[in-house]
């Protein structure tokens, strides 16, 4: 599900977090998680979050402060395996280690308004950096060309 941000296995664990999950869990995974996704939310609800919020899962992933050290490190590396190589990772010099979720909605209400983010650490010794860029419009490639264009922008810049 993590390394090639499968949808399907997203939906087989939320459906089993759903029968499995007291509404009172679910409530404080949710509270914890900053309200990423609403308590209240139904499968098939719109939500829209934020290069912020979705920037705050790595930071709290990056400092291991929601899980332990030891787990924080597993999603990370678990997330630097990521198959996805069109976005952050294009921008930055080859072998440089980003552990990064790219996340796409291509779905049919969405044709019009297509959505491409790409948001991760960028382990750029010695000063790692947080970096996420969502995008809105009809052309995926065009998304493609701006997330990895600001990655490379991001990057020079801070080795000026």
């Amino acid at each position: 599900m993590i390394v090639h941000s499968d949808n399907v296995s997203r939906g087989i664990l939320s459906d089993y977090l759903e029968t499995r999950v007291t509404p009172e869990t679910h409530n404080r995974l949710a509270e914890e998680s900053m309200t990423l996704i609403p308590a209240n939310y139904e499968q098939g609800d719109e939500y829209e979050i934020t290069p912020i919020d979705y920037a705050s899962v790595f930071r709290i992933l990056y400092n291991a402060t929601y899980l332990s050290e030891a787990m924080s490190e597993r999603a990370l590396a678990l997330l630097a395996e990521s198959s996805y190589d069109s976005g952050i990772v294009n921008g930055v010099p080859e072998g440089t280690v980003t552990a990064n979720k790219f996340g796409i909605d291509d779905t049919e209400q969405a044709q019009q308004r297509l959505q491409l983010h790409d948001c991760g650490v960028v382990y750029d010794e010695p000063n790692p950096y947080i970096l996420c860029v969502m995008t809105k419009t009809a052309d995926v490639l065009a998304a493609q060309v701006a997330i990895s264009s600001v990655s490379q922008i991001i990057y020079e810049t801070l080795h000026q």
